[in-house]
């Protein structure tokens, strides 16, 4: 099976700054990793050359076996759809819509049918403790906010999901509950997950560790083999 994700001696520079400097690493299916690092050092922008938003000054980056770096944007944007799930500190979703609604948008604009998509989305939702139609999102406390973009992360049954500091905006019993749950995705979802976050509560949690200083990538965990 190939990895969810590989990177090799990715480069990223800015006005004459190395933000990436020759960071490699790979990540397996139903495998986590938390990277850390301050602010400034690289972690968003680690994550938007994954998501092809950035192009790298060098290196390369194969998510499940797909090459993206030097492919159109077009290209990029159907391998983001396909294979990728992103979750965001505050969720980034539509607040005058439904949690339904929120997540199904994102099957239906990746390509899958409206009926399809609403039923796998409802789907998903409940499992993850949110009713459907139970209001609208912005009327959805913080924890639930980010039950729904977890929904809307897998709606594509990705082979990766990032997080961007997914706990940043919860209290202390929120960011337990939403951390258990992203942490338990990589075993029962089978995909690679990538969690930046400045909190050490939350990536001590992860099965990988790293830190991003200084434009370079360190492992302070050995690797794991199997999900939590």
């Amino acid at each position: 099976m190939e990895p969810a994700l590989r990177v090799d001696r990715l480069s990223y520079e800015i006005q004459g700054r190395k933000i990436l400097d020759g960071v490699s690493f790979q990540l397996e299916c139903a495998q986590s990793l938390a990277i850390s690092g301050p602010s400034g050092s690289g972690k968003s922008t680690l994550l938007s050359c994954i998501l092809g938003l950035h192009t790298p000054s060098g290196g390369s980056i194969t998510v499940a076996g797909t090459p993206i770096t030097g492919l159109s944007s077009r290209k990029v944007a159907r391998v983001r759809g396909e294979k990728i799930g992103m979750i965001f500190q505050f969720g980034e979703l539509l607040p005058e819509l439904s949690p339904l609604e929120n997540v199904a948008i994102a099957g239906m604009l990746n390509g899958s049918p409206k009926s399809e998509t609403f039923s796998r989305s409802a789907e998903l939702l409940r499992e993850l403790g949110i009713a459907p139609n139970q209001g609208l999102t912005g009327s959805l406390s913080g924890g639930e906010r980010q039950r729904v973009a977890v929904a809307r992360a897998l709606i594509n049954k990705p082979s990766l999901i990032l997080a961007d500091e997914p706990t940043g905006a919860l209290d202390a019993a929120n960011k337990e509950s939403v951390s258990e749950l992203l942490y338990s995705l990589p075993g029962k979802w089978d995909c690679g997950l990538i969690v930046v976050t400045h909190d050490v509560e939350v990536s001590a949690l992860a099965q990988r560790k790293m830190s991003l200083r200084n434009a370079k990538i360190t492992e302070n965990t050995p690797p794991q083999k199997t999900g939590v």
